[in-house]
């Protein structure tokens, strides 16, 4: 079995606490080209909320969490992360 989560597969216990601590740990969170259609994805941007982290959100087109976003940039992330890595 490979180490992944098939779409629709629950993500195992221990790997939701990791992504739970970074976010935490972190300063906010960044989302690159996701619809955040999962649950999976979007409840890690629903835990930043509650815990005042903020949210930049590069995508084109609607996703699940326009509404929380600190920052949506409609765009293509090759617009935007060659400019993030100088």
């Amino acid at each position: 079995m490979p180490h992944i989560v098939f779409f629709g597969d629950n993500v195992p216990m221990q790997r939701v606490q990791e992504v739970q601590n970074c976010v935490a740990d972190s300063g906010g969170i960044l989302v690159l080209g996701s619809s955040l259609s999962t649950y999976s994805a979007y409840r890690i941007c629903l835990q930043a909320v509650k815990i005042n982290k903020e949210i930049a959100i590069v995508n084109i087109g609607e996703t699940r969490a326009d509404d929380i976003a600190s920052l949506k940039i409609e765009t293509k992330c090759t617009d935007v992360v060659p400019e993030l890595c100088y």
